[in-house]
């Protein structure tokens, strides 16, 4: 049996880590290869915005204790996240 085409869908991303990374000029290095070498490893990425932003009543570490940032934090980082994905064309 021949694939032509395969979707794989992954919860984060190579660039993600770079987000919380307090020295963020580091991240590359640890990684092995530039954001642009990176970026060239998707053909698209779908970002689902964090409900710390517009559904604040779901963000919550009742349902999730994993989740430890406030939603300010949340926000922000989102928003990072968001931006170091935008390279790719």
């Amino acid at each position: 049996m021949t694939v032509d085409k395969v979707l794989l869908i992954f919860d984060r991303g190579l660039l993600d880590p770079k987000a919380y990374c307090a020295d963020k000029s580091t991240y590359t290095q640890t990684l092995g290869m530039s954001e642009s070498e990176a970026l060239k490893e998707y053909d698209q990425v779908i970002h689902l915005v964090t409900t710390a932003i517009g559904a604040v009543e779901f963000y919550s570490g009742a349902n999730n204790t994993a989740r430890l940032e406030s939603t300010e934090l949340a926000t922000k980082l989102d928003g990072i996240t968001q931006e170091l994905y935008k390279g790719i064309k």
